[in-house]
C-alpha cells in the first residue's frame, strides 16, 4: 500500500535486523521493550497482529506493529512504532500512524488504541502529537504502570 511516498510491506524473518538497527542505540526502548528478550524472542511474543516496514523513496525507514483487534478490549491497537534514527522528528512517525488510522477509519473502527509507560514521556509526547489524548492508568501483569491513550478515527 502507498501512502505519497511512504508505503508498507509485511515483515519478512529477514526483516528483524531491522530491529536492531533501527534501536541500537535507544537504551530506553530496548531496556522497556526487548528487556532479555532477542529479536525473534520478541517479534515472536507479538504475533496476533501485523508487523509491517514502511519504506520511503526505496530505504526502510519504520517499523510497526498493531492490531485489528486485540484481545483485551476487541478494538485496534498500536503496539510497535519504531522510526530510523536519521528520520526522527521529521513528521515521519505521524505520518505512518495517520496512514494506520486512515485504514481502520475505512474498516469502520471509531477508535485506536495505544500503551505506554508511564514514565516514557517522549512516547507520550509522540502520541500526543497523532492526536492520542489519555485514557486511563492500569497495571502489567509484573505490576508496572501504563498510560492508556485513544485516539478517534
Amino acid at each position: 500500500m502507498e501512502n505519497g511516498n511512504i508505503q508498507y510491506r509485511k515483515m519478512r524473518e529477514s526483516d528483524s535486523t531491522l530491529i536492531n538497527y533501527f534501536t541500537q542505540f535507544d537504551t530506553l526502548w530496548r531496556s522497556l521493550e526487548m528487556n532479555q528478550l532477542t529479536t525473534k524472542e520478541y517479534i515472536q511474543k507479538y504475533n496476533e497482529g501485523e508487523w509491517r516496514i514502511w519504506e520511503q523513496d526505496e530505504s526502510d525507514v519504520a517499523i510497526t506493529y498493531h492490531l485489528e483487534n486485540a484481545p483485551s478490549n476487541t478494538k485496534p491497537w498500536i503496539g510497535t512504532i519504531i522510526v530510523q534514527p536519521n528520520e526522527r522528528r521529521q513528521g515521519l512517525g505521524i505520518r505512518v500512524v495517520q496512514q494506520l488510522k486512515e485504514e481502520l477509519q475505512e474498516k469502520g473502527h471509531k477508535a485506536i488504541f495505544a500503551g505506554v509507560p508511564v514514565d516514557a514521556h517522549i512516547w507520550i509526547q509522540f502520541l500526543s502529537d497523532c492526536y492520542f489524548e489519555q485514557f486511563k492508568i492500569e497495571k502489567d501483569e509484573q505490576n508496572q504502570m501504563f498510560l492508556i491513550m485513544v485516539s478517534p478515527l
